[in-house]
């Protein structure tokens, strides 16, 4: 059994899979640990030049003796949540460490993991990563902290977590017992494995060191998604009673996300020229307003959104886009 299995789910998104597998093994063979790492790349149904890239790539790992998995799923109704549990069941690492393809590593980031696993013995590790607004001066995880069990003293501990889950953040013990997903498609399946695997094999530890960071129009290509914050909310909801931690639920759950609201505080920003918004996100934030405007959902705070963005369309309707 490797110590380390570094867990990329992937879908279309060949150009970016191709840069980060580059840097990995880059990162891989400067850290030393060649033969104590196992690399899986789980390819959610591409349609685009993924698969071509990742056989590339393939031949190149194991002649630098860094075990390579390649797992397909030919569905194409597969979500995000199945391919990280795919990527999970897949991993013959004593840890698993996902890892998003449009992430970027630092370069001490695997020696800093696998010192970190081999000296505390954890069921889940979480590391700061860098994108706004955290950074090197301004971290999330501001102090080394060893949690040996989830209880009222390490609750605000791992809501820290919970309420900023990066994926390529979290090292998660393998062998997590019940780990398929009970609804199809939340997007929170890895903040699940971790909290279990905190649970089952003695707790947690969060690291000040960074692993990671985010591309420079990273902003940009975040999708949002309105019920966020509620689909993660759902998620707990769904596992924490089975595992017994249905009490630390309200300690948890991230704020309640307002569709209508946050839906017209984006879209009013965008027209204002305040940030970008791709296309179909667009189309998804109208949807959303389609749906959600209906009296019995309009609160004072989604009064004051839709108030803001008329006054916007005829205050200032001249610089706003007509795209």
């Amino acid at each position: 059994m490797k110590n380390l299995t570094i867990a990329i789910p992937t879908w279309n998104r060949a150009s970016r899979l191709n840069i980060f597998l580059k840097q990995l093994l880059d990162h891989i063979e400067s850290s030393k640990f060649n033969s104590e790492v196992e690399v899986l790349v789980s390819d959610n149904g591409s349609t685009d030049d993924t698969r071509t890239i990742i056989l590339s790539h393939q031949p190149l790992y194991l002649e630098k003796k860094v075990a390579f998995v390649h797992l397909e799923n030919p569905a194409a109704d597969s979500f995000f949540d199945e391919n990280v549990r795919r990527c999970y069941e897949g991993s013959s690492g004593q840890y698993v460490w996902f890892s998003s393809d449009d992430d970027n590593l630092y370069p001490e980031a695997i020696s800093t993991i696998m010192e970190t696993i081999n000296y505390e013995n954890s069921g889940a590790f979480y590391f700061n990563f860098k994108q706004p607004p955290y950074c090197e001066k301004n971290p999330l995880i501001k102090k080394n902290s060893i949690n040996e069990f989830i209880d009222k003293e390490s609750i605000d501990e791992l809501h820290q977590i919970v309420s900023y889950p990066k994926l390529t953040s979290m090292v998660i013990r393998n062998g997590v017992k019940s780990s398929q997903p009970k609804v199809k498609e939340l997007g929170f399946y890895h903040v699940e494995l971790f909290i279990r695997a905190a649970h089952q094999f003695g707790g947690f530890v969060k690291s000040k060191q960074f692993v990671a960071y985010a591309d420079d129009d990273c902003m940009d290509q975040i999708r949002y998604i309105p019920y966020v914050g509620n689909g993660l909310n759902e998620q707990l909801r769904e596992f924490l009673p089975e595992i017994n931690l249905m009490d630390y639920y309200q300690s948890l759950k991230v704020p309640h996300t307002c569709p209508l609201s946050s839906s017209l505080n984006m879209l009013g920003a965008f027209y204002r020229n305040k940030i970008e918004v791709p296309d179909f996100i667009r189309k998804e934030l109208w949807s959303t307003i389609s749906k959600e405007f209906r009296w019995e959902n309009i609160s004072v705070a989604s009064m004051l959104e839709i108030i803001k963005f008329v006054l916007s369309f005829s205050i200032l309707r001249r610089k706003w886009r007509v795209d």
